[in-house]
């Protein structure tokens, strides 16, 4: 699993390094995208292309008050 730990970035690099990162994804691996806010431009990006993605809010721990969002590899690769 490739980590994105995108707390401190300001838009848009979160979503510019996330489909970097998701070209160079193997088949079956995972990309952890950590953010304060919910990407919504990414999920419409990724659910138009068909790229499976889950969501979890964290309310406490090291990731509090921050969104885990789990891509899978892009299904073309």
């Amino acid at each position: 699993m490739k980590i994105l730990d995108a707390r401190e970035m300001p838009a848009p690099e979160p979503f510019v390094q996330t489909l970097s990162l998701l070209e160079n994804l193997k088949k079956g691996e995972l990309l952890r995208l950590i953010l304060p806010r919910e990407p919504f431009p990414l999920y419409a990006h990724l659910t138009e292309r068909g790229i499976a993605f889950s969501t979890q809010f964290q309310q406490t721990g090291e990731f509090a008050g921050c969104f885990l969002i789990d891509i899978t590899a892009p299904p073309n690769i």
